[in-house]
């Protein structure tokens, strides 16, 4: 038998998806004898769209951009990367237009109503039908079982595309999808589109655990899933490392190689009332120590690779100690970023040192507020008192400092958003970028049981496959609305391209400019 595992868009073209190489390395090590192809559909559709759009005219422009984006010394200058963005932006718009949706470099807004999704084969509707109406006879050749990983919202259409081309150019074929978005959706989506053989909810690794000799012919897929949903044994510990061996890093859109490996998986706080992050109920795992050194090592070896992403949900400070010094012990001689909660531990200069001198460059602290009210309500478990000494002491280190904020969290007052105003402009010389998020209401919150708590008057889901509801609350006279307080933010720090937040884009200039250098760059070219 032959699996074909897709990885679609639209998400990422810049780095390999982690869980099409967490995919490889467990199903090899479990499937013996079967044929596995995996394919990243995000690169060949970021240039099928380039060429949908390209004229005579434009194209000098749109190939300088793409090489802007390939050349070091070229993408390392902030003017040309920003042209090189807005020009791969530009091309997007334009491809977008008469669709219902727009569709963007790394992301996409699909509508979630049923209704219109079902018109999934309508050419005025989908801008994803006329590449994989030509590309799935490459993918699927003499697949019996397909796999979609589904990581994001922004990933549904195309992923419904590619079931219902596939179910009609091969009727018998098998097709599942995997991953936290739709494990969310699972019941809704089977009924609404009966032609899915099975979502799989959880770890691949812990599916293929599972399914080990119950799988001897296509037609015993369907069943296993089902047998599998049954036993709610979804997660397993990080026992395959990641193989990228499926992938060629020359395809993806950066001028060096990032790679992410994730070296945790769940949340070990778990307490913010807000979050549905990743996979409901995931439990905290951490990837064995030598197991991940030898990922690393492999990696570096066979790629040439110097630069990760440690994507994680959420990463103690004592594992991270433990991995900077096997790091700093074994001279990797990598850098790399990764998301982290604002602990205390950050605030100790020997605790920076041993993460600089291991190689992190940028760290995104998901601070959403720097008011202790606002804070307190969230249930961060953080101290607002501790966040000007984080930063500070990981700046000084020469770590670069990302901070993401949510704007209208329910029962937010005016003076709670005006104290986080004034945080980052007295904090501007810590911090070097800054993003911002409208609220959600998630389904699977500690919220979603709790609403009135939050002064949530009404709720409901606007569009049946929607993961979040919408809502209406109230906030007192004064409290800024989001684009201002938006324009605030970028007014003090510059949101460029992809360089807010924890992105692979982001740690290539960490990894060449100091933070005192990359904050003079931006501040005195874009402000």
């Amino acid at each position: 038998m032959k699996f074909v595992f897709i990885y679609p868009p639209s998400a990422d073209p810049t780095c390999p998806p982690l869980c099409l190489s967490r995919i490889k390395g467990a199903a090899e090590s479990i499937f013996k004898g079967f044929q596995f192809d995996f394919f990243d559909e995000n690169n060949a559709f970021v240039r099928y769209v380039i060429n949908s759009v390209l004229s005579e005219k434009d194209s000098e422009k749109i190939l300088t951009a793409l090489a802007i984006l390939k050349i070091k010394f070229l993408f390392l200058d902030i003017k040309k990367y920003k042209f090189a963005y807005d020009c791969i932006s530009e091309v997007f718009r334009r491809f977008s237009e008469g669709y219902p949706i727009h569709i963007g470099y790394a992301t996409a807004d699909i509508f979630y109503d049923s209704k219109k999704i079902r018109s999934i084969l309508d050419s005025d509707l989908n801008p994803y039908l006329e590449y994989f109406s030509y590309r799935l006879e490459s993918l699927l050749e003499e697949a019996d079982i397909v796999g979609i990983s589904v990581i994001y919202p922004s990933q549904l259409l195309s992923s419904l595309t590619i079931l219902m081309l596939s179910k009609k150019k091969k009727s018998d074929i098998v097709v599942i999808f995997g991953g936290p978005f739709v494990s969310i959706l699972r019941e809704r989506l089977i009924r609404l589109f009966p032609e899915i053989d099975g979502i799989v909810p959880g770890d691949a690794e812990a599916f293929f655990e599972f399914a080990k000799g119950k799988i001897k012919r296509k037609e015993d897929v369907a069943e296993t899933v089902s047998a599998y949903i049954s036993s709610k044994r979804y997660f397993s510990e990080i026992r395959y490392p990641a193989d990228f061996s499926w992938m060629n890093p020359s395809d993806y859109l950066l001028p060096e190689s990032v790679i992410p490996i994730d070296i945790t998986r769940g949340c070990y706080y778990g307490k913010c009332v807000f979050c549905a992050y990743g996979h409901i109920g995931s439990p905290y795992r951490r990837m064995d120590l030598r197991d991940l050194i030898d990922t690393i090592k492999g990696l570096k070896e066979r790629f040439k690779a110097k630069r990760f992403f440690f994507s994680v949900d959420a990463i103690d400070t004592v594992f991270l100690e433990d991995l900077a010094k096997r790091i700093i012990k074994e001279r990797l001689e990598i850098t790399y970023c990764l998301d982290a909660r604002c602990e205390k531990r950050f605030k100790e200069e020997d605790f920076a040192k041993i993460l600089f001198d291991s190689g992190c460059r940028a760290i995104s602290f998901g601070m959403e507020s720097a008011s202790q009210r606002t804070l307190d309500l969230m249930k961060k478990g953080i101290k607002a008192e501790d966040l000007p000494y984080i930063f500070e002491n990981l700046n000084r280190k020469g770590i670069h400092v990302q901070v993401h904020l949510i704007h209208g969290f329910p029962g937010e007052k005016k003076e709670d958003i005006k104290r986080t105003m004034e945080f980052l402009k007295e904090n501007k010389d810590k911090i070097i970028t800054a993003g911002v998020s409208n609220f959600t209401l998630f389904i699977g919150s500690a919220m979603e049981k709790r609403m009135k708590d939050y002064g949530i008057e009404e709720a409901y889901i606007p569009e049946d496959l929607s993961i979040c509801y919408s809502y209406r609350t109230s906030f007192e006279k004064g409290y800024p609305d989001f684009s201002k307080f938006r324009n605030v933010l970028f007014g003090i720090f510059p949101c460029i391209g992809r360089l807010t937040g924890s992105t692979t884009d982001y740690l290539i200039y960490a990894s060449h400019f100091s933070p005192d250098e990359m904050r003079r760059i931006l501040r005195t070219t874009f402000l």
